[in-house]
């Protein structure tokens, strides 16, 4: 939220920091108006009750978030979850601490990509 405050967005996000209550969030009843308004996820794999990879597996399976821009940020600098990620389309994956110069650049990528780019991780 750092960052996000920093950088004059923390008014545009919705933070919840439990795996089980983000999906319900993203999947519940009003799955179409939130979608609506979403434009990127960003995504902590270490989240309880449901860690972040297990989240994003399920949320692949809407067509709402099969091409839903994700940002993972995490600390997590294992070989299988950067694997994991890229297999699960994540447009970004920056270690933390995260930057304002790495966290600037992932969203711009992931709401403006080039047409000729294909999602890649960041490894930072």
């Amino acid at each position: 939220m750092y960052q996000l405050r920093k950088g004059g967005m923390a008014g545009h996000v919705k933070c919840i920091a439990d795996g089980k209550e983000a999906l319900e969030f993203l999947t519940g009843p009003r799955i179409k108006s939130v979608t609506k308004k979403l434009v990127a996820i960003f995504l902590d794999l270490k989240l309880p009750s449901m860690d972040g990879l297990e989240l994003l597996r399920r949320l692949r399976q809407y067509e709402e978030y099969v091409h839903m821009p994700v940002i993972v940020m995490t600390s997590s600098d294992n070989p299988k979850d950067m694997d994991e990620c890229q297999r699960l389309k994540v447009a970004h994956y920056i270690s933390k601490p995260v930057t304002l110069a790495s966290f600037s650049k992932a969203v711009a990528d992931a709401l403006h990509p080039s047409p000729l780019a294909t999602p890649a991780l960041i490894h930072e």
